[in-house]
């Protein structure tokens, strides 16, 4: 899929400092890793149980 998109200087700015922070060599890359991320957060707000589920399948329930 193409997309073209017009950005403004602060969020060109974003995207030159996920680069480097990343080490991702394109602007493409980039797009992909935020997508991902923020489809990866979004699912995990749905199911606002499995954390809860995660902790108390943990060692720490019940040892204080």
């Amino acid at each position: 899929m193409r997309i073209t998109a017009r950005l403004d200087d602060e969020t060109e700015a974003y995207i030159e400092q996920i680069k480097q922070l990343k080490g991702l060599d394109t602007v493409t890359d980039v797009l992909k890793l935020a997508l991902k991320s923020t489809a990866q957060a979004l699912e995990a707000e749905a199911r606002p149980g499995d954390k809860m589920k995660a902790f108390l399948a943990t060692d720490y329930v019940g040892s204080i």
